[in-house]
């Protein structure tokens, strides 16, 4: 008898189950477990063996097929989800209000809760942005060194002379500093001048 759409899913998931919790379980204790979480025949005798190690071969490749055919930005998607998820607890953890009491139970955490709570955020984000690195999402210019920045370009003439005012009503000699060159050029790592 032919099983529906539905009821082969649950199958497996079920499988899927019990080969996450223990990769090198035989058919015998899959038809066990299987049994024991509902699935059996229309008789209430445990799954054929034959048909549970065909259904684990399709688990395998479907798991196979799929892992082949995912993109890095649709697997990086779905860790971000789960990821939204967790940093929703640890944010009530952080900045804990007292109505997380009457809503979810949960009690004013400790000073050195609330301290891993906030480091376990800052590693979640910094890997976050290391995978999304990885996947090549962000540019990341490896070798070189982009020294023209804005912090690096000197002032304009009519600036300088109002920070140099400024820097001389308060007692300060800026002409003993040693001056700016007018550009900064950025340095290739592989060609240094």
């Amino acid at each position: 008898m032919r099983k529906s759409f539905e009821t082969e899913h649950q199958l497996k998931m079920a499988i899927r189950d019990c080969l996450a919790r223990n990769p090198l379980t035989s058919v015998l204790r899959l038809q066990a477990d299987l049994q024991s979480r509902g699935f059996k025949t229309a008789n209430g005798n445990p799954l054929d063996w034959r048909y549970v190690s065909k259904m684990v071969h399709k688990v395998s490749r479907e798991g196979a097929i799929g892992m082949d055919q995912q993109k890095i930005q649709e697997r990086l998607l779905v860790t971000k989800e789960r990821y939204r998820l967790v940093v929703e607890k640890l944010w009530h953890i952080i900045d804990y209000k007292w109505e997380y009491l009457e809503q979810e139970g949960l009690y004013p955490p400790k000073t050195d809760e609330m301290i891993k709570a906030m480091n376990t955020l800052l590693k979640l984000d910094l890997a976050i942005l290391k995978a999304e690195m990885d996947a090549g999402i962000f540019e990341r210019k490896l070798g070189t060194v982009d020294v023209n920045m804005k912090r690096a370009t000197p002032l304009e003439p009519e600036q300088l002379a109002l920070v140099s005012e400024a820097f001389a009503r308060w007692g300060l000699d800026l002409s003993a500093l040693p001056q700016r060159p007018k550009q900064v050029k950025a340095l290739n790592a592989g060609n240094p001048e």
